[in-house]
């Protein structure tokens, strides 16, 4: 049933609005992406030389504990750094937007109109609690999990 619905209001979309219409919003989101992940790489390990004063030296070697907690810390400090990318990705690809060309610029001008850099700061910073709790544990399985199970793996 999911399915057939789905179905209906993609061939709805590309009635109304053209095959483009299917992909609004993927320039930004390809942008996140990559910005998501190159954060929270370079943030992990930025964490583990400061943290444990690896210095990066890359011969010292880590306990999991330590590459955890680093791969945690990457993961906040990434959600602080693109969380406002987030937001304007799910502002530009509202259902809501349907039919209208939308502008990153026009997004924050429109923000700012309605109440200046309040209304802008508590925009880019919506569901902040829950994206910082996302991206950390998601970049410490990535990471440093997956990373282990690996080595345990090959172990074998």
């Amino acid at each position: 049933r999911t399915t057939t619905e789905s179905c209906r209001v993609g061939v709805a979309v590309i009635r109304d609005e053209g095959m483009a219409a299917l992909m609004k919003g993927s320039m930004v989101f390809s942008v996140k992406r990559v910005a998501d992940w190159s954060t929270r790489f370079f943030f992990s390990v930025a964490a583990e030389n400061f943290m444990w004063r690896r210095d990066g030296d890359k011969a010292k070697k880590l306990s999991n504990a330590q590459k955890m907690s680093s791969s945690l810390v990457g993961g906040t400090l990434s959600a602080l750094a693109t969380i406002p990318i987030d937001v304007m990705v799910a502002q530009i690809q509202q259902s809501s937007k349907a039919g209208q060309r939308v502008s990153i610029f026009q997004t924050f001008g429109t923000q700012w109109k309605e109440g200046g850099f309040q209304s802008v700061a508590g925009f880019a910073t919506k569901g902040f609690v829950a994206r910082v709790a996302h991206v950390a544990v998601t970049t410490m399985l990535m990471k440093t999990a997956s990373s282990a199970l690996y080595e345990k793996y090959r172990a074998l």
